[in-house]
């Protein structure tokens, strides 16, 4: 691990004259965009915004969620994108395709079936013709896309070494395709780690939380979202911390009707709950809660590898039921990487979740061998993360359209 780190590290920055050039070559080259799933397209965004900047024509084709939050205006996009929206159809998007070509295909790592069908049409029809690269966003992501058309990527973008192995395990045919590059959408990671106790004074004063408070923030899935909320509610009661703990709840934007159901029920059904809210008034978007919180919980939530970015002690993986089936079905694995990795706490039970909360708010005297270890993963995971991501991803889009 040691030498893939050292050989992702030294890529370094781009001279300035070195990007001067690139922005002559890749002068008016044509780029369209496949994303379904709003966290593949979070990943490809700020790499779009320095295609953008060197003067590349930039289409997209936005399928199910992506579609759906932009068709509400609840997605917006850099003006200079031309934004197409449509089904995961091949009839769609051979429509988008037919009255365009493309120097490059860019393509938006999708898990839901919708998502993952867009990019898997883009990817077949215009594969034979053109380049195709993509950025996983996250471990396991690609894997729908991966199974269905693997063959067609030019090169695959992952953010450590931990995604590489998962995507060579799936298809051991892309090795000599995949790129360590980070991820684009945690390049902002450095800068908000450099401003940390400022956001976080400046959280806790809107989420009105005293100095002792501990907060808990969930990112509930697209199912067990109810579950998820005992676990964390119980394992408070028996740590006996109640009296200082303020718990935020985030819905997933994939939320099932049923999810919701079972949610609301459980809210009906107990008295005394904790629940305090979704933090909105602090932050409108879940990422920009975690330098106000003390412990962020979810089954395998983007926002929990954001917290091991920023270092954080109380990164915890909830192991529900519903999770662990999601996990499965939408990743092929049985435990989330990180928790592989030893970079985080897993809890199954109300008793794992209060273990993990007296471990943390022991003094740091006493501090378990756990605490230690989780620490120091954390720590190696983060390493990949330096800000420059989002460049080298446009690196490796310069090599495919130069050639």
């Amino acid at each position: 691990m040691d030498n893939m780190l050292q050989k992702h590290r030294s890529v370094g920055v781009i001279p300035p004259y070195v990007l001067s050039q690139r922005r002559k070559n890749m002068f008016d080259k044509t780029i369209c965009v496949v994303a379904g799933d709003r966290g593949g397209l979070n990943a490809l965004l700020p790499v779009l915004s320095i295609a953008l900047e060197n003067g590349c024509n930039v289409h997209a084709f936005l399928a199910a969620t992506c579609k759906t939050q932009y068709e509400a205006s609840h997605l917006k996009l850099d003006s200079r994108i031309q934004v197409v929206t449509g089904d995961a159809t091949m009839h769609d998007v051979g429509d988008f395709f037919s009255t365009r070509e493309c120097d490059l295909l860019l393509i938006g790592a999708s898990q839901s079936q919708e998502g993952a069908q867009a990019a898997i049409h883009a990817m077949s029809h215009k594969g034979l013709t053109t380049h195709i690269i993509s950025v996983e966003d996250m471990y396991g992501s690609i894997g729908p896309i991966i199974d269905s058309a693997g063959e067609y990527f030019s090169t695959l973008c992952v953010i450590d070494q931990f995604a590489q192995e998962i995507a060579v395990e799936r298809d051991i045919t892309l090795t000599d395709r995949i790129a360590i590059t980070g991820g684009p959408q945690f390049d902002k990671a450095v800068e908000v780690k450099q401003n940390w106790a400022e956001r976080r004074a400046c959280i806790r004063n809107a989420l009105r939380a005293k100095d002792d408070t501990l907060v808990f923030l969930l990112a509930g899935g697209v199912n067990g979202s109810a579950e998820l909320l005992e676990i964390v509610d119980k394992g408070i009661e028996i740590a006996g911390v109640e009296d200082m703990a303020q718990v935020l709840l985030r819905m997933h934007p994939r939320s099932t009707s049923e999810d919701q159901q079972v949610l609301g029920k459980y809210y009906a059904d107990r008295l005394g709950i904790l629940h305090e809210g979704d933090g909105k008034q602090a932050a409108a978007n879940i990422d920009d809660l975690l330098p106000g919180v003390d412990f962020v919980l979810s089954g395998f939530s983007t926002v929990n590898h954001l917290g091991i970015l920023y270092e954080m002690p109380g990164v915890v993986y909830v192991g529900t039921p519903a999770f662990r089936q999601d996990l499965m079905a939408e990743k092929n694995l049985e435990r989330p990487p990180e928790v592989k990795a030893g970079a985080a706490w897993y809890v199954q039970t109300p008793e794992d979740m209060a273990r993990v909360i007296r471990a943390l708010t022991l003094s740091d005297v006493v501090k378990s061998r756990d605490v230690r270890f989780i620490r120091d993963e954390q720590h190696r995971i983060a390493s990949y993360n330096d800000g420059h991501a989002a460049e080298r991803v446009w690196q490796e889009m310069c090599k495919l359209m130069s050639k």
